[in-house]
């Protein structure tokens, strides 16, 4: 890479950058970043909880997991493609009824994705996983996954919105204290419910929690101020990651 940078670049525009902007730049980075760390604690802590149940169960957890991770991939995809119009500044109509769109249409995908896996989705794992005792187990966790899914899928490109407009502390705020929530009615429900209570605990933060970013998302979105730092996002922080 550097040996084809000064071979086809060896003058490239000089610029000086200003002490304001590398601060600005280097603020962005690490409020950018803080989302992605929260983001890992939270798609990593329940395995470490349930890793004092059976090995079954975290296996179940991890697989159900998975799905939902893998089914919700192709909506990131979206969001980034989604990024440059929002990136711009300013209040345009035809963003705002494209993001209108995009989230109507996503919400019916995830409503649909209920919908399909009540009548495939044990199936589709029976034939998949070939082990009745695993796929009983991971049939019950989907069942309140695909919920979450359905919710899910309305938080990367509003996380996007936020991202392009200068704005990831705030991403990073929702993301914080969605897994501060998630986290903490994992522990209490985790003695009552067992294996059940980090999907539980998922469930109801992120139900709390995307109202919330939805909200903060639409209200920039309508603002006509430009944003301050445009950097693309990663969108590792949306309001629950799965990994």
């Amino acid at each position: 890479l550097t040996y084809f940078s000064l071979k086809y670049f060896k003058r490239p525009r000089a610029l000086t950058p200003s002490r304001q902007s590398a601060q600005a730049l280097i603020a962005f980075g690490l409020k950018n970043q803080a989302g992605t760390l929260v983001g890992q604690v939270q798609g990593q802590y329940a395995k470490f909880l349930l890793s004092s149940l059976s090995p079954l169960s975290l296996s179940a957890y991890v697989v159900a997991q998975g799905l939902v991770q893998k089914m919700a991939g192709g909506i990131t995809q979206v969001a980034t493609a989604l990024y440059p119009a929002s990136a711009r500044g300013g209040k345009t109509e035809g963003l705002v009824r494209m993001y209108h769109a995009l989230q109507l249409g996503l919400f019916g995908l995830g409503l649909f994705g209920v919908v399909i896996y009540h009548f495939i989705g044990f199936p589709f794992l029976t034939w998949w996983l070939k082990s009745s005792e695993l796929v009983a187990v991971v049939d019950t966790i989907m069942q309140i996954f695909v919920w979450y899914f359905a919710i899910l899928v309305l938080s990367p490109l509003a996380s996007s919105i936020l991202d392009g407009r200068g704005r990831p502390e705030l991403t990073s705020l929702i993301a914080f204290i969605t897994t501060a929530i998630e986290i903490t009615l994992a522990l209490l429900l985790f003695p009552h419910y067992g294996l059940m209570a980090p999907v539980y605990a998922a469930l109801i933060a992120i139900t709390l929690m995307t109202p919330v970013l939805l909200y903060l998302a639409e209200k920039v979105l309508l603002s006509a101020n430009p944003p301050d730092i445009i950097a693309k996002p990663t969108l590792q922080h949306s309001v629950l990651r799965l990994e």
